[in-house]
């Protein structure tokens, strides 16, 4: 019973990461059109933000005594793990590679969604720190 809740709690961040691998075992990612430098930047930013944003969310609800920031860095330090496997993960799928940069865009989105959660819990949540 235990095991599900925590299941529960977490599944959100599962299903995100789910989603991720799924997009790094492809190597034909579609071209949406947009042309502008670093763009594959952005996108890294854009989704592990997203991953960041439930990330800090299940960590709030696993631990709600947790303080904003510790979740926060601690979503930012998961997405730093993840995003090093998924770079790993990629040198094995033909014609993707690893690249630190992108390692560099998953961290920095993973802090920015976690540091996005922040601000849209004290909006609906009357809860502590």
């Amino acid at each position: 019973m235990r095991l599900l809740r925590v299941l529960a709690r977490w599944s959100p961040v599962l299903i995100a990461s789910a989603v991720i691998f799924l997009l790094s075992s492809r190597n034909d990612i579609p071209d949406l059109g947009y042309h502008f430098p670093h763009r594959d930047k952005v996108a890294h930013v854009g989704i592990y933000g997203f991953w960041g944003f439930l990330f800090c969310a299940s960590a709030r609800r696993q631990w709600p005594g947790i303080p904003r920031i510790r979740g926060i860095l601690l979503a930012a330090l998961a997405g730093l793990v993840y995003g090093a496997s998924d770079e790993i993960h990629q040198i094995f799928v033909p014609r993707r590679s690893a690249d630190l940069a992108d390692l560099g865009a998953d961290v920095l989105g993973a802090f920015l969604g976690g540091w996005a959660h922040a601000p849209w819990l004290g909006l609906w949540s009357r809860r502590g720190p």
